[in-house]
């Protein structure tokens, strides 16, 4: 392909009424591959193709060599009329009769150079158009079958020819920030622009480094935007979430106000549950109670009889040194011993020691050293009567003044009959008032101890009764675990006698001993750690064959149908699990959440809110729920619930008061979308404490990057409520366990900080002595209601009130560890 350039049109025209045949180094040749075409004027294309038996590609390239020469043609002339059929089919020449100016000597071109030895700027972008337009020849016919217009490549080829080049990105960038004034700079292959004084932003804000940022023109500091609320929208739509701490999108924010109604409820339930506790165990604790109290009246009335009658025999003897006893005086003595014989053989000891009271009384006033023996058995029946009479209005009624007054008139009574005056008289009856209203006091608050009247005087009213609460308390625990471990053993025999071999040869167990093994963690706990592996084996197979996988079918269906934007998704139920040591690992619980498979493959949680209530129905129905065990009060959904709870069947999520956002490998980016996590928050900090000796040690390095807690407030609630949560259902042993846990991540957590020298404080001395007690406990794995009881006592040891107290200012350290900066 050649293109002609001549000097102006005419000659163009000329060298079109016989054109040479052929390319332009070899000679002619067959006249359908050689076409040539006038185009812009004074320019003519020579082809030498197999194309040119059509007039598409001259068609493309008389085109390009308009568009290209029209900017530098300021007048041409008109197209000649279209050819005769004897003309070239693909040449345009001149009219036959047209006038033609005076013929070259000699229009023979060997080179196109020779011909035309100036070629000016014009003609050399349109040389360079027309070879450009043959080179992408090919491309164009690709790019047109593709779909690329023909105007857009044409526009490209046209921008190149007129030299508009496309301006390099990093010099337009250089060159605006330099226009604004900021400072260039190269280092290590790397260009920065660092803002100096009197530079400015795109805002028009300059520079101020005594201010240390972008200050207005007239020198007013750049406001500060005030910090997002709850439910603010930002420019992109997106919605402040307290709940979540971020911007997040619209449908997250629903959920997390949805997982904040539902936490607040949740609580407000669980309150109401306390407060309306079961019949059956507010009746368990008033029996509880009742045989404390009267094993508790039954060991001090026979400790006080037999204290009273040493004291009685030792009065006698006392007497009987000085000369032998009248016979009303031994008369007196003998009817004291025979009534606190006679309250041996009655049942009634809490009554027995109002009696003995009285009795106490009588003898204490026998063993003073300024009584007088003219005391008669007449003057003791009569005092035994008024004192007895008294001590039951003291217990009922006057709470310690019928005592007080009564002994302040015998006691008066005694002076005048040793021959004191008024004056010694009236100090005899004050003593006595005071001695014995104290006396009545003590009787008020508890007969058990109301049978010391001597030492009365020094029991304070309160110390008393927190002894006695205390007491009361161990007891009831005590003797609820005691039940616990009768129970845990008699459930654990009938579920060995009931294992026998199903159909495939498994073993299976009947499905209601399994279930009342699996209501209480600390069975489970029994069974994994003594049960035989035929007993764990058909436990385990029965639990997940007959609950566990139905469940989750059953689940995942209705929630496809009650979610239509999950129903063509994949989705999957994941269980929580603790890896067994053995082939039939078992577990005291199940915490398990639905997943669902996003478009990039990832597994993603669904919201609890969502699918717990199918949850707990089909829980309900493949577990024969029965309504006449729940608390009084609840609603169906409600009775559900607590059904599953019960039985540690725990349906959760990210806003799951005991799933902590540092347990969980879930989280919410920036677009409000859930994202998995690699590894949870707590797992990296309890590798840094594994660390912790090669760190302090230096032979590795810290974290380049502190790792703290995301959340330690909820962390601090998710161990108390395991804590609490298991002595709500009764079961201490559990709650130990759940302690332990609580300890052994506060020392891990603590350990991970220190290493990284993160300050976190001294723990008090009185908690570290109980934290180290609770780890060294061995009660989860062997259960037993004396060593409760003896655990008790140590927490207290500690200054603790209960297990409860413990875990309250165990979850307290967590929670302080948000100031760790």
């Amino acid at each position: 392909m050649a293109l002609y350039i001549f000097d102006d049109d005419n000659a163009a025209r000329r060298f079109m009424v016989q054109p040479p045949r052929g390319n332009l180094t070899s000679p002619p040749s067959d006249p359908q591959y050689d076409c040539h075409r006038l185009a812009a004027g004074r320019y003519v294309i020579h082809l030498y193709s197999p194309y040119c038996r059509g007039t598409a590609v001259l068609d493309v390239l008389e085109s390009a060599v308009n568009e290209a020469a029209g900017a530098f043609v300021i007048s041409s002339s008109p197209p000649g009329a279209p050819p005769g059929p004897t003309a070239d089919p693909v040449s345009r020449v001149p009219p036959a009769d047209a006038v033609l100016p005076p013929e070259p000597a000699d229009v023979s071109i060997d080179d196109i150079a020779d011909a035309i030895p100036e070629l000016t700027p014009a003609e050399i972008a349109a040389v360079a158009g027309t070879a450009g337009g043959a080179a992408l020849l090919g491309s164009l016919l690709l790019l047109g079958a593709s779909g690329t217009r023909r105007e857009e490549v044409l526009d490209s080829i046209r921008d190149l020819l007129r030299g508009r080049l496309p301006e390099d990105p990093f010099e337009a960038w250089k060159r605006t920030y330099e226009a604004l004034g900021w400072k260039y700079s190269e280092k290590n292959g790397v260009a920065t622009f660092d803002p100096v004084d009197g530079a400015r932003n795109e805002a028009g804000e300059v520079w101020s480094s005594a201010k240390g940022g972008f200050v207005r023109a007239d020198d007013a500091p750049v406001p500060t935007a005030a910090p997002p609320r709850d439910g603010d929208v930002n420019d992109r739509g997106e919605v402040w979430s307290d709940y979540s701490r971020g911007w997040v999108g619209r449908n997250t924010y629903e959920q997390d106000q949805a997982s904040k109604a539902w936490l607040a409820d949740k609580a407000q339930r669980d309150l109401a549950d306390m407060q309306h506790p079961d019949a059956d165990v507010a009746d368990l604790h008033r029996q509880i109670a009742e045989t404390r109290r009267e094993r508790q009246a039954m060991e001090t009335f026979f400790d006080a009889r037999q204290k009273l009658s040493d004291a009685l025999e030792q009065q006698r003897q006392r007497e009987f040194a000085d000369g032998p006893l009248s016979a009303t005086r031994s008369g007196l003595f003998d009817d004291i011993d025979r009534r606190l014989e006679d309250m041996a053989t009655r049942r009634d000891f809490e009554a027995g020691l109002g009696d003995m009271a009285s009795l106490a009384d009588v003898i204490g006033q026998q063993m003073r050293d300024t009584y007088k023996p003219t005391y008669t058995y007449r003057d003791a029946v009569l005092d035994t009567a008024l004192q007895t009479g008294a001590l039951a209005a003291d217990v009922f009624v006057t709470k310690g003044l019928a005592s007080s007054a009564l002994g302040s008139t015998l006691a008066m009574r005694d002076a005048v009959r040793e021959g004191a005056d008024t004056t010694g008289m009236l100090l005899a009856g004050a003593k006595a008032a005071a001695t014995d209203y104290l006396f009545g006091k003590a009787a008020h608050l508890g007969g058990g101890y109301a049978v010391e009247a001597w030492t009365a005087t020094r029991r304070a009213a309160g110390g008393f009764t927190d002894e006695v609460a205390n007491i009361t308390g161990s007891f009831r625990r005590s003797h609820v675990a005691g039940d616990l471990v009768e129970a845990a053993k008699r459930n654990l025999v009938a579920l060995d006698a009931g294992v026998q071999r199903d159909a495939s040869g498994r073993m299976r167990a009947s499905l209601s001993d399994v279930l009342e093994v699996q209501r209480n963690p600390n069975q489970v706990r029994l069974l994994k750690q003594q049960g035989s592996l035929q007993t764990q084996d058909a436990f385990n197979h029965t639990l997940r064959n007959e609950v566990y996988k139905p469940h989750d079918q059953m689940l995942l269906e209705r929630l496809r149908q009650s979610t239509p934007e999950l129903a063509d998704r994949k989705l999957m139920v994941h269980e929580f699990r603790t890896p067994g040591k053995t082939a039939n690992p078992i577990n005291t619980d199940r915490d398990f959440r639905v997943l669902v498979q996003d478009d990039a493959g990832k597994w993603i949680e669904v919201p609890k809110a969502k699918w717990e209530q199918h949850s707990n129905d089909v829980f309900g129905e493949l577990t024969f729920l029965d309504p006449s065990k729940c608390p009084k009060g609840m609603n169906p959904a409600e009775q559900k619930a607590w059904w599953a709870e019960q039985h540690g069947h725990t349906p959760t999520d990210r806003a799951f008061r005991e799933a902590s956002r540092d347990y969980s490998d879930q989280t919410i980016d920036a677009f409000g979308r859930r994202t998995q996590i690699e590894t949870p928050r707590i797992a990296e900090l309890k590798d840094i404490a594994s660390k912790a000796d090669d760190i302090a040690a230096g032979r590795i390095p810290p974290p380049a990057q502190p790792v703290r807690l995301a959340d330690p407030q909820a962390l601090a609630q998710q161990f108390h409520e395991k804590v609490t949560g298991n002595l709500r259902r009764g079961d201490p042993f559990e709650a130990i366990a759940q302690a332990k846990k609580g300890v052994e991540t506060l020392d891990a957590v603590h350990k991970a900080y220190g290493a990284q020298r993160l300050p976190i404080g001294e723990l008090p001395a009185n908690l570290r002595s109980a934290m180290d007690a609770v780890a060294k406990s061995n009660l989860p794995a062997q259960a037993d209601a004396a060593a409760l009881a003896a655990f008790e006592d140590t927490l207290r040891g500690h200054g603790f009130r209960s297990l409860e107290d413990f875990s309250g200012k165990l979850s307290s350290q967590f929670e302080a560890l948000k100031w760790a900066k």
